[in-house]
């Protein structure tokens, strides 16, 4: 439940227009995938969960399970 969340806000996040700094560009720039990360302590059973809630959210994403 918590992985389908995370997917949404992603979603959210780069629909909606969310912003964030481009200091090579000198402003601001809509948010794209490449710029968010997860970060967990652990990947043992999780990183299957959250590769397939952002896969079926259409999110690309790659892990280091």
């Amino acid at each position: 439940m918590e992985a389908r969340w995370i997917a949404g806000r992603i979603r959210e996040l780069v629909d909606g227009g969310f912003r964030v700094l481009d200091r090579e560009r000198g402003g601001t720039r809509p948010v794209e995938y490449g710029d968010i990360v997860i970060l967990m302590r652990s990947l043992a059973d999780k990183a299957a969960v959250y590769e397939a809630a952002l896969k079926a959210a259409g999110i690309p994403c790659t892990s280091d399970k």
